[in-house]
């Protein structure tokens, strides 16, 4: 009987240390693909000097039909979309085929596209400062702690913001 209570902690043990490496590996791939993605809309905005295009956000209206964030750039990369799904998104990449919100609010506004040197010249910050992707939801964060987004920046760079909101 003490055995198979052993055994029994040990199996709870390992399975907690299970979930939490799949956890772990779900956001190194989550941050992967947001660089990814990253790479290829920089790519399209060094062909018109800097600038990013307009794009549609999901999930909103988009009465100018312009192209989806995956429109535009395609299944690059990746053999069918994958880059485009977070592992720990269950809702929007299901029904939007993305998983990721592009920062339309500072990079499209009256009908034109920014670059990041220019948005960031206008908030008066570095490009360190300037997101440019999202999670739609918060889905990376700690249990019982809130929000938690992988937010990619003008700089490149990927980072795990937590709190209230998105960035």
């Amino acid at each position: 009987m003490v055995v198979i209570a052993t055994m029994g902690v040990l199996m709870g043990m390992l399975l907690g240390g299970v979930q939490k490496v799949r956890t772990a590996a779900a956001r190194i791939v989550c941050t992967n693909n947001l660089r990814n993605i990253g790479f290829d809309l920089q790519h399209v905005a060094d062909a018109t000097d800097g600038t990013y295009p307009l794009i549609s956000n999901l999930p909103t209206p988009n009465p100018k039909n312009l192209p989806t964030l995956r429109e535009l750039l395609g299944n690059k990369n990746d053999g069918g979309g994958k880059q485009y799904q977070c592992p720990m998104d269950l809702t929007y990449y299901a029904k939007y085929g993305n998983s990721y919100d592009f920062n339309v609010r500072d990079f499209n506004r009256r009908g034109k596209g920014y670059s990041v040197a220019q948005v960031a010249a206008r908030k008066n910050t570095g490009s360190d400062k300037v997101w440019v992707l999202e999670d739609f939801t918060s889905v990376h964060a700690p249990p019982f702690s809130g929000r938690g987004y992988n937010v990619l920046y003008g700089d490149g760079h990927v980072s795990n913001v937590q709190g209230i909101g998105g960035p």
